[in-house]
């Protein structure tokens, strides 16, 4: 898929899901530490229809917590492993304050775990 497709791929799903990565709160470029609270395989960036259920899942787990989620391919982040999907809150200039974050989200996530890193988004 050439980047101007999964760039708007990107934003059409980010629009239904009513979190979109890309908007003003969150910057081109931030540092610090994430919850990231999935991890869905998406290798080659192929978001399949079994993905797009899985972010939708999570996100609506994250909302029932109070928690504003966003989702975004894992390759857009420095310091994260490539191939997946990851729907993140963040970042966090604290460790301390992502793992309050992470207890706050373990109930509706329960595999959630905190990592350090760089979104740089599009």
């Amino acid at each position: 898929m050439s980047k101007p497709m999964r760039f708007a791929c990107t934003v059409a799903l980010a629009l239904a899901l009513a979190c979109a990565p890309h908007s003003a709160a969150f910057a081109a470029s931030e540092s610090g530490w994430w919850v990231v609270l999935a991890s869905i395989a998406t290798p080659d960036n192929n978001f399949t229809p079994q993905v797009e259920a899985e972010v939708k899942r999570v996100d609506a787990a994250a909302k029932r917590c109070g928690i504003k989620a966003f989702w975004d391919f894992s390759s857009k982040f420095r310091g994260f492993a490539r191939d997946y999907t990851v729907v993140v809150t963040g970042p966090y200039a604290a460790k301390s304050a992502a793992e309050a974050a992470l207890t706050k989200a373990k109930p509706c996530a329960a595999g959630a775990y905190i990592k350090q890193g760089t979104y740089a988004g599009e």
